[in-house]
This record gives C-alpha cells, sequence and structure tokens, in this order.
C-alpha cells in the first residue's frame, strides 16, 4: 500500500515527469507509473510526510522545511475533492473523485503557488 498525502494524490493524476531532484523524479515516476499502470492499486492518505516526501530535497526528517508548506495545499484538497485522512483509496477511486471536481478555479488555489510549473499540470490535467 501507498501512503500519500493529499496534494500528491492530485501531483500524480497530472504528473509529466518533471519537477525537483533526480532523486525526487525517480522515486515519483516509480510511484506514479505503479498507480497507474495499476489502477486497483491501493494507496492511504495521511497527514504528513508520505512515500513521495522520502526522496524530496526538502525534507528534513519528519518536517518540510519548504517556504509554501504543503500541508496548506493538503488541506484544499482534502476540502475540494471531499478526500479522508486516514482512508483507503483505490487509485482508480481516488482519480474519479478528484476529476468528478477538478475546476480551473479549485486547481489554481491548490497549485498556484507550486514549485513545479502549474502550467504542465494543467495541459496534462486538460482544464
Amino acid at each position: 500500500m501507498i501512503k500519500l498525502r493529499g496534494h500528491h494524490v492530485l501531483c500524480i493524476l497530472g504528473y509529466t515527469g518533471w519537477g525537483g531532484s533526480p532523486d525526487f523524479i525517480d522515486n515519483m515516476t516509480k510511484i506514479a507509473d505503479e498507480l497507474t499502470e495499476n489502477k486497483s492499486t491501493q494507496l492511504v492518505l495521511i497527514d504528513g510526510a508520505d512515500d513521495v516526501c522520502a526522496k524530496c530535497e526538502w525534507q528534513k526528517g519528519s518536517d518540510c522545511v519548504h517556504e509554501s508548506p504543503p500541508k496548506i495545499q493538503d488541506d484544499k484538497v482534502i476540502k475540494y475533492f471531499g478526500l479522508e485522512i486516514g482512508k483507503t483509496y483505490s487509485y482508480d477511486e481516488a482519480e474519479k473523485l478528484i476529476r468528478s471536481k477538478i475546476n480551473i478555479e479549485n486547481f489554481t488555489d491548490i497549485c498556484g503557488t507550486c514549485d513545479a510549473n502549474p502550467a504542465i499540470c494543467k495541459m496534462a490535467w486538460n482544464i
């Protein structure tokens, strides 16, 4: 089972292989590939550092030292898409929940300050 924080669920759905250090990209690609190639793969939504964070250059122990705390993005994903911390979803289920509710307004609110290029993700989402 893959552990993901709220905004990483959204990131994986729009992931294009761009953003972060080489170690981060390799890890993110591995996780994204596992989920997208087998949509029944289970993920659990967690509050805090997850499997993606494990290779992030901003992760120091269990803390994120990024100037724009990812917790803010996590909370917005949970609010907009009705996800629950601690709940297990199949990737397919999480994708359907998000795709049914994503729009340019909530995407911009969640992703507008991201260090990765939101324009690339926006194109991947086709919004």
